[in-house]
């Protein structure tokens, strides 16, 4: 009985030391969600996570800058109070940030201080599609989110540990079965059955339990069939930086946020979120056709043949622009020649197109209307481009996968006001779905064949 004992010990510990992997993995993955809240309520639209700039510096590293924490929450209190006392280092962050004034917070706490503090130092947890990493963090969550999506979480980890518990309590278990059976074995003076590998033992086992074996089998097969399928069913758009370098190989996560260098740092947080342009002035064929269209240089020249190009980064990307249109700043005349030899006219260019590079890249199986989701459908442009009038650049910003399709046409309802042929398809769908409660049916693009292949694949 030694033997037995000595395996049920071992068993034990083995098993104590898996959930206490667990416990650890399931610790480490807490987030400070109270510091979350608060930052992206009060800071997300003024500062980025990272070293990116935004209205106000970047936060990555900010505690190797700043002389401590309690200096921190000071600033934070209200900065202006601590420039006023004298304080050298926040003098010196007001003037490096061109005296602009920063928002006072007198009204939160000790503690709510404590969590946004944290919050900046550990950072946000980490996702398989954070925004955060690609340099924009959104203040809040749009009113416009499409279902499904840019919450999911990876419970991968979660069924790890649970079939590694499993397969130690088996391990453990089938261990002293076999010692019981020794012990039995040689109580009755018979042969002492020898030790086999856990592969001979399972064949053994599979062997004389056909039924339960079949039944296991069975079930590990739909489960891999399903992760399969699952792979299927997620596979998303080509991009990211892999992409772009021209070596992406097999199931690479490089779909999201793909955020491209264009030939000219185009912000659309100044474009579409300070000066308020509307998305369609650029993209006005997403009105009326498949494509959203590529703005030409013209269309950059209707605002920026008047408008001053100040100095510094910006009057360099738009002097691009002038060049591609080939526009004289001082002559106030396009040069429709050569540098040699040209040709003075008043009517913009258009042999010197802007090369811009394509952020969204639908597989070519892939049928997408731009014109019948904006115009008929009136679906918001940020429902899928994500906040626009907050990115520096533009980037890949919903995964654009079948299933993020499909969910959203199965959530989405179709605004059937005032048209008479989508009020009788209605009434047919009502009745169709009659069998369930009246507050439970919903006419969403699903009712009038959202879902079938050949709208997306033909």
């Amino acid at each position: 009985m030694n033997a037995v004992s000595r395996h049920m010990s071992k068993g034990i510990r083995l098993i104590l030391a898996v959930l206490f992997l667990a416990s650890n993995l399931t610790v480490a993955q807490d987030c400070n969600t109270d510091g979350e809240a608060l930052f992206k309520t009060n800071c997300a639209t003024c500062h980025y996570m990272t070293d990116q700039k935004s209205t106000g510096p970047g936060l990555a590293g900010i505690m190797d800058r700043v002389p401590n924490k309690d200096w921190l929450k000071k600033w934070i209190k209200n900065n202006q109070a601590l420039i006023q006392s004298g304080d050298a280092y926040a003098n010196k962050v007001y003037n490096d940030n061109n005296q602009q004034a920063m928002s006072v917070f007198e009204w939160l706490s000790e503690e709510e201080l404590d969590n946004i503090v944290d919050y900046v130092v550990t950072g946000p947890c980490a996702k398989a599609d954070d925004t955060a990493a690609m340099g924009n963090t959104y203040s809040d969550t749009p009113e416009w989110q499409t279902p499904g999506t840019y919450e999911e979480e990876s419970n991968w980890l979660t069924w790890i540990m649970v079939i590694a518990f499993l397969l130690v309590v088996i391990t453990v278990f089938a261990g002293l079965n076999r010692q019981l059976r020794k012990v039995k074995a040689e109580r009755e003076g018979k042969e002492i059955p020898e030790d086999k590998s856990i592969v001979d033992a399972i064949l053994d086992w599979a062997a004389n339990n056909k039924k339960w074996a079949s039944i296991i089998g069975l079930l590990v097969t739909l489960f891999v069939t399903g992760w399969l399928l699952n792979i299927v069913y997620n596979i998303g758009v080509f991009g990211g930086a892999t992409h772009e370098l021209g070596n992406v190989t097999g199931f690479e996560n490089v779909e999201t946020n793909y955020k491209p260098t264009q030939p000219i740092a185009f912000p659309h947080h100044l474009h579409a979120g300070k000066n308020e342009i509307d998305c369609q002035y650029c993209h006005s064929s997403s009105r009326k056709s498949k494509s959203a269209g590529i703005p030409s240089v013209n269309i950059c020249m209707n605002c920026h043949k008047g408008v001053d190009p100040g100095e510094g980064s910006g009057a360099a990307e738009i002097q691009k622009i002038y060049n591609a249109a080939g526009w004289d700043v001082d002559k106030r005349m396009y040069n429709h020649g050569s540098d040699d030899e040209p040709v003075w006219k008043d009517v913009a260019r258009t042999d010197k197109p802007i090369e811009w590079v394509k952020v969204h890249n639908l597989p070519d199986f892939v049928y997408f209307n731009h014109s019948q989701h904006v115009e008929v459908g009136q679906i918001k442009c940020q429902t899928c481009h994500g906040p626009v009038e907050k990115m520096d650049v533009a980037e890949q910003f919903a995964p654009l996968t079948m299933k993020w399709c499909i969910e959203c046409h199965r959530e989405t309802e179709v605004n059937a006001e005032g048209n008479e042929y989508y009020d009788r398809i209605h009434e047919e769908a009502r009745e169709a779905y009659k069998h369930k409660p009246i507050e439970e049916f919903k006419f969403t693009v699903e009712k009038i064949g959202g879902l079938e292949c050949g709208k997306c694949h033909y």
